[in-house]
């Protein structure tokens, strides 16, 4: 197994419970109601909130792997950049602070246009953008998309989905997705409750 995580974390005084699986190239949906916990399970798997159980990425207990081989790529619902650096700049952070170069042609093929500018002129869609450049920067093995749709219209939807399938297909990585929103293409949607 590729990836496989079996979660137990304290959401609100109650236990939450979560497990799931996937493979390189692969997009699975986390959904459930609002509040219930599935921002604080994608964060657990990144390693940045306590858990009980096992995050495990090639048998082996993400705890005990070094973050910096993790390998794994984030896209916050609330994106944050800096806004003295470019949009440029913006995604190319993570690789200046890891020391290390990445392929910027994810850049052209996310779409993004004139990245000398600073973030606060892009629009929703083109933040959006930026967030996946930014988490797909390094070739992460696994991207986690924190409600990569909310906010949007219908046509920014789209559009957002579009470079989300392409990415995935592109760079043959698994993507982990918390949503509302069905996506047609996803291979498999996890509900918690």
């Amino acid at each position: 197994m590729f990836f496989d995580a079996q979660i137990s974390i304290r959401c609100t005084g109650t236990s939450l419970h979560a497990a799931f699986t996937m493979q390189p190239g692969e997009l699975i949906l986390l959904t459930g109601p609002s509040g219930i916990g599935k921002t604080r399970i994608m964060r657990s798997c990144l390693g940045l909130e306590p858990y009980d159980g096992h995050v495990l990425l090639h048998g082996k207990d993400c705890r005990r792997i070094s973050k910096r081989n993790l390998s794994f790529g984030y896209a916050p619902q609330q994106p944050f950049y800096l806004k003295d650096l470019s949009v440029y700049d913006n995604i190319m952070l993570p690789d200046r602070l890891r020391k290390t170069q990445s392929d910027t042609s994810i850049i052209e093929r996310i779409g993004l246009k004139d990245t000398g500018r600073k973030p606060e002129f892009l629009s929703e869609g083109e933040h959006k953008r930026l967030s996946f450049a930014r988490a797909w920067m390094g070739n992460p093995r696994i991207v986690f998309l924190d409600e990569p749709l909310s906010g949007l219209d219908p046509e920014a939807s789209k559009k957002v989905l579009e470079t989300l399938l392409h990415l995935i297909q592109s760079t043959h990585t698994a993507a982990c997705c918390i949503t509302h929103q069905p996506i047609h293409f996803a291979n498999r949607t996890y509900f918690i409750e």
